[in-house]
């Protein structure tokens, strides 16, 4: 018998495999339902959903994958995310949408992509994740949101991440989508 330890989405994955290879498995788990960070909590009239960046179903083959598994209570929503900088808010993502920065913002994140524009890392190149988002978006969106942020986020120095996980989650915009977005065209649909 395979024993495998928590019901979110590996241990359910194991276990179907498991299933439908006919071996016995057992799933543990600690909390008192299924779903690990794929799922939600109600408090005080409020729904937090946990899985956050974590649940992407960018290919047919793993939304046909979970459809089935999470029957009806699968209900898609579309986003309405912002960014708070410089004191405003702008639309997500914030490299291709600057519109209402200061203007030393734009200017600093339009000057800064441009000199790194078409020399963007490939898939296969190693950098750490800061010299990437150096690389990828020029030092402008790079100091003013994306190396912060990032840092909140992963509580980290990015020069201790690789950068081999984000070539497919973070939104990379045209020239064409930064200029767009820095003058006001939303860029709503990216990311």
């Amino acid at each position: 018998m395979v024993l495998i330890l928590g019901a979110g989405l590996a241990g359910l994955s194991a276990g179907r495999l498991l299933a439908e290879s006919g071996r016995p498995y057992r799933i543990l788990e600690r909390e008192d339902r299924v779903g690990g960070l794929c799922r939600s909590i109600r408090r005080d009239g409020y729904v937090f959903d946990l899985t956050g960046h974590l649940l992407h179903l960018r290919t047919d083959g793993i939304r046909s994958l979970l459809e089935p598994m999470i029957r009806d209570s699968f209900v898609p929503i579309a986003r309405k995310s912002f960014v708070f900088s410089h004191g405003t808010f702008t639309d997500y993502p914030f490299q291709a949408n600057t519109h209402g920065l200061p203007a030393e913002v734009i200017r600093d994140c339009l000057l800064g992509f441009i000199a790194v524009h078409g020399k963007a890392p490939g898939r296969n190149d190693s950098f750490s994740f800061r010299e990437w988002i150096l690389r990828t978006f020029g030092t402008g969106i790079a100091q003013h949101f994306m190396i912060p942020f990032n840092e909140k986020i992963w509580c980290t120095d990015l020069e201790t991440l690789s950068s081999d996980w984000v070539s497919w989650s973070i939104p990379q915009p045209s020239l064409e989508d930064v200029v767009a977005g820095a003058v006001g065209l939303t860029n709503r649909r990216m990311g």
